[in-house]
């Protein structure tokens, strides 16, 4: 249903042209003296009017969120540093300064790609990868596959529960920090650059790195 309103917005705009039809039959008949039909159409003219305004109380009561579009640090620095081409890996949102300044993201909130029909496990699957594979060269080829170029890693995915174990020190040791504001919930952006880094193009591909075993066997290295 989130995904696809218009198809309900538009059965009850087609829905009201009947109900309209139907008042105005109604309010041409002449029932009696007094002229019933016209009183008749008026009173459910009345009662729909009513009716739609009491639609309105949800709108009303609901809660929302807001998003400074201006003199705001985030939005600005996505302008000027990055183009509306360029796609961004992040938490599953369904509202960011990152949409706000008109940039893309690989996976929003996945109710509207699904309900939408796409495949959303597959993209659940490299997503996953993504934030919790611990070989670098896996991650930088998986984020060239997708076109990825930039990489938003805030709070929201370090205590994600979709996310068991974040890989943050990858992208901190192999990619280059363009972007840090606790502000915005921790949001640390890293960049994707175009061919590997020279730290990543040292490490043969294949073999096991310090980050391989998980946050133990990274300790047990150091």
């Amino acid at each position: 249903m989130l995904a696809n309103q218009k198809f309900v917005h538009i059965w009850v705009i087609i829905a009201n042209l009947f109900v309209a039809f139907a008042l105005w039959r109604l309010g041409r008949f002449s029932l009696g003296e007094h002229g019933a039909g016209k009183l008749a159409a008026l009173v459910l003219f009345l009662l729909i009017i009513a009716g739609g305004v009491i639609d309105f109380f949800p709108i009303h009561n609901t809660g929302w969120s807001e998003v400074t579009y201006r003199n705001d640090r985030l939005i600005d620095w996505l302008k000027k540093e990055t183009t509306p081409r360029e796609i961004f890996l992040t938490d599953r949102f369904v509202n960011h300064p990152i949409l706000m300044a008109g940039r893309r993201v690989f996976y929003g909130w996945p109710y509207y790609s699904w309900g939408a029909g796409y495949d959303a496990s597959k993209r659940d699957r490299v997503y996953t990868n993504l934030f919790e594979s611990r070989d670098p060269w896996k991650v930088f080829h998986l984020l060239k596959e997708n076109g990825i170029k930039y990489v938003g890693y805030d709070n929201a995915v370090r205590q994600a529960q979709f996310i068991k174990r974040p890989n943050e020190e990858l992208y901190a040791t192999y990619f280059p920090k363009v972007f840090e504001d606790n502000t915005y919930n921790g949001l640390v952006i890293y960049k994707i650059p175009d061919t590997p880094p020279p730290q990543l193009s040292a490490l043969p591909e294949g073999v096991t790195n310090m980050f391989e075993g998980g946050r133990g066997s990274w300790e047990r290295r150091i």
